[in-house]
């Protein structure tokens, strides 16, 4: 049954917790405007070290092009001193047609006018900033490379996403491209050498370039309703634009141009031994893998590899290669421990896509099936080891790289993480709620349940932990992660002040069985005290020692019994009043039936941490617990999941030490999310990372 009981105190909720004093009261419109300015910044300063590079870059070939000829010797300097432009000064014959002689080679760089001459100069600009972007879009790409290195000292200077730098490197391509295609056309248009596109090398190659990174890039940036296979198709033209940019400019040219010869042919034939690697050393079958098939998606259990667990023993992402469905799609996703046995691997597929409705629909129900295995490759949740305090969100399937945090946390002890789950799939939530993968956990456990079909499900009665909190509605991420803070950091919220000890879980089973029995209307005084007392010694207890124990603890000692189930409507998530607090029931209602006839039960769990001025005599039918029953009213309790307007100010109090010790992750798929999430964090001054599924 599902109960709720708003309660409305004398005093706010910052009344109520201590070390809150000083803090400044949450401003969202002064902050908004210093966030809006300061993510800008940020977002200017990342990747730092590559802009300084590129930067660097283009100053470098701009004052090559635009000096006198001999200023740095053969090194460089392209200006003819007598005509102040870029011509060859021992053949005129040459600059007519277009060309210069340098160190051997006719390059088609000439510019014999102030127009040709700012053209030529952008050109060259262009492609001398896109130069480390060039580099390190094969870089972060290099999957074995990437793995070995995260294992080393080196990962404490590499980026936190090679993803989002693969992204920021693509971009810078597609347009330095664009920019240095169009200016060497408009300065061979002036000279009347359009031809050059296909009589000469750099031109012809530059052809092949251009073609190729278009197509790679279009499908990906702006048409991304295309097939994925077809825009993944499309990206391995990267072999045809790097073979072309080792013809785009002679060798001999160096330093004045020509180092793409060197640079992209070291880097394909180490994308290809990276490549064979993986496929050769790091690809496995697993021949008996578990397909447990769920209306919306599948889970598969899969035993790895001693070189598996080793390379990988926490998380991280695998690619899948299921050859029934299509021997040639290899498709990423997020690993997680299987909690029962730690030698085995878990993956969770939503259906959600072409290739996952196929693999869906050829699997009707759970069986045994041999795929292969590419990985395991690091992700951006392996950053959660930096944080002693995580706020774990997840939209969707974005839960199951948070499982391996929560895992480690739990397994480690010293570690809090908290998750917080927007969920809208029944199914899903079901799953992960009956295989007790977040039961144990030493933080809190926040589901807001999104979906429109109602959440009804048993499983809540036989999870063990007691800081779950299930909510029917979306959530107020800007007052949540702070709340979720600041009721650690206060020790007012605490998940494990939340989990009564063994005799106070007997004392709540006896009151459940007592409930039994009135409903039954047919046992006496006698006959229920004889049960009673039969109950209390099966669970190790007399039944005098149960009652007498509600005269030894304090209401706020006994606090919820977790498991909290409650409609939107019934929180106050979107309220800003904190002295009107409305609590949901604490009794263990874990399936939403507002139909059942357990709804006219008097709330077990509320008899036990609410306050007993609520009861009325007739709820107890055993004379001797009602009279032990306390008459004092329960202290309020922080709920994190409850609007607390001071929480925003407490967290920017804190010390700079004090906020490096958390950390914000999400996982999923949902871009304005994570574009919120980012902008929390520049709030709250967290540090904050995202792994969304685009690998």
């Amino acid at each position: 049954s599902t109960h709720s009981i708003t309660i409305t105190l004398s005093m706010s909720m910052k009344d109520c917790l201590p070390h809150t004093h000083g803090f400044e009261e949450y401003s969202p419109v002064k902050d908004g405007k210093k966030t809006k300015w300061s993510l800008r910044i940020k977002s200017l300063l990342r990747f730092k070290t590559l802009k300084i590079w590129q930067a660097g870059l283009a100053i470098f070939i701009a004052v090559l092009v635009f000096t006198p000829q001999g200023t740095f010797g053969q090194c460089g300097g392209l200006i003819d001193p007598q005509t102040g432009f870029i011509t060859d000064p021992n053949s005129v014959n040459r600059t007519q047609f277009g060309y210069i002689l340098i160190k051997g080679d006719l390059r088609p760089i000439v510019a014999t006018n102030t127009f040709q001459l700012v053209c030529l100069g952008i050109s060259r600009i262009s492609a001398f900033f896109m130069y480390p972007a060039l580099v390190f879009v094969f870089l972060t790409k290099l999957r074995a490379t990437l793995s070995f290195l995260a294992s080393t000292p080196v990962s404490m200077f590499m980026s936190e996403d090679m993803h989002d730098l693969h992204v920021y490197c693509g971009a810078m391509i597609f347009f330095n491209s664009l920019v240095h295609t169009l200016f060497h056309l408009l300065r061979w248009g002036d000279q009347g050498n359009l031809n050059f596109l296909v009589t000469q090398a750099a031109g012809l190659s530059g052809v092949f370039i251009i073609l190729s990174c278009l197509l790679i890039c279009i499908p990906m940036m702006y048409w991304k309703r295309l097939q994925f296979e077809i825009r993944k198709y499309c990206h391995y033209l990267y072999y045809t634009f790097a073979v072309a940019l080792c013809f785009h400019a002679p060798a001999s040219a160096v330093p004045n141009g020509g180092f793409a010869p060197y640079v992209f042919g070291t880097l394909l034939i180490w994308t290809f031994l990276d490549s064979s690697y993986v496929y050769l050393f790091m690809t496995e079958k697993i021949e008996t893998t578990v397909f447990h098939v769920l209306p919306t998606g599948i889970q598969l259990t899969m035993d790895v590899s001693d070189r598996f667990q080793k390379s990988g023993e926490q998380g991280g992402y695998c690619y899948v290669c299921f050859p029934w469905i299509d021997k040639n799609q290899w498709h990423a996703f997020s690993l997680f421990e299987n909690p029962s046995n730690p030698r085995q691997r878990q993956i969770f597929i939503s259906r959600c896509g072409d290739w996952t409705t196929a693999v869906h629909e050829s699997l009707k129900r759970d069986t045994n099936r041999p795929i292969w295995v590419q990985g395991p490759f690091p992700s951006p949740y392996n950053n959660s080891i930096e944080y002693d305090n995580q706020v774990l969100v997840a939209s969707g399937i974005g839960i199951t790289p948070a499982l391996s945090v929560i895992r480690r946390a739990r397994q480690e002890g010293a570690r809090r993480a908290n998750l917080v789950w927007i969920v809208r799939d029944p199914h899903m939530l079901e799953f992960f709620l009956e295989h007790a993968y977040l039961e144990s956990n030493n933080g809190w456990n926040l589901i807001y349940y999104t979906g429109k079909q109602p959440f009804v499900n048993d499983t809540l009665e036989s999870i063990t932990s007691y800081n779950f909190c299930v909510v029917h509605g979306r959530p107020d991420l800007k007052n949540v992660v702070p709340s979720i803070i600041q009721a650690i950091e206060t020790r007012q919220g605490l998940p494990e002040r939340y989990i009564p000890s063994k005799k106070q879980e007997a004392v709540i089973k006896l009151a459940d069985e007592l409930s039994r029995l009135e409903m039954g209307g047919t046992a006496s005084e006698q006959e229920k005290v004889a049960h009673l007392s039969r109950c209390s010694r099966e669970m190790g207890f007399l039944f005098t020692d149960l009652v007498s124990v509600l005269d030894n603890v304090s209401v706020d000692e006994l606090h919820h019994d977790g498991n909290l189930l409650f409609d939107d409507a019934n929180s106050s998530l979107t309220d800003t009043d904190n002295s009107d607090v409305r609590y949901p029931t604490t009794e263990v209602c874990r399936a939403y039936r507002p139909d059942s006839i357990l709804e006219k039960l008097p709330s077990t769990a509320c008899r036990m941490t609410m306050s007993r001025d609520l009861m009325s005599p007739h709820d107890y039918a055993v004379e001797g617990l009602r009279k032990r029953l306390p008459k004092k009213k329960a202290l309020p309790l922080f709920m994190p999941w409850e609007n607390h307007q001071e929480a925003p100010g407490y967290v920017k109090q804190m010390t700079e030490m004090e906020r490096a010790t958390w950390g914000i992750l999400y996982c999923g798929g949902a871009k304005a999310l994570e574009a919120k999430l980012a902008q929390i964090a520049e709030e709250l001054d967290i540090d904050f990372h995202a792994e969304s599924f685009a690998w």
